[in-house]
């Protein structure tokens, strides 16, 4: 009996192992809607090596010596930050705020 239980035991752990490898990064990184568009103001598209292109937003500050640049964090695009990318345009600043291939409209 307890052979039975133990396989039982570790089948199902390996099961849950194996969808636990699975679904991390779904689960870890999460792609949400877009929280802009295509024709959003100041954005621009940035080629990657491999091929293909990110979208990022310049905000220019004609009067800036320094450039930020600015990537988001988990679970967030450069729409959801452009409330912070402005503010650190109004500190002075112009800022690159660069999207994640994978997130933003380029998911």
């Amino acid at each position: 009996m307890c052979g039975a239980a133990g396989a039982v035991f570790c089948l199902g752990y390996v099961s849950l192992l194996i969808a636990g490898c699975t679904i991390a990064d779904a689960l870890i990184f999460p792609v949400r809607p877009a929280a802009y568009t295509a024709d959003e103001p100041n954005l621009i598209r940035l080629p990657l090596q491999g091929g293909g292109e990110v979208p990022a937003l310049w905000l220019e500050n004609k009067n800036a010596k320094y450039t930020v640049i600015y990537f988001h964090g988990n679970a967030c695009d450069i729409g959801n930050m452009r409330p912070i990318t402005e503010n650190i345009r109004r500190q002075g600043y112009s800022v690159l705020s660069v999207e994640y291939p994978g997130y933003g409209i380029a998911a």
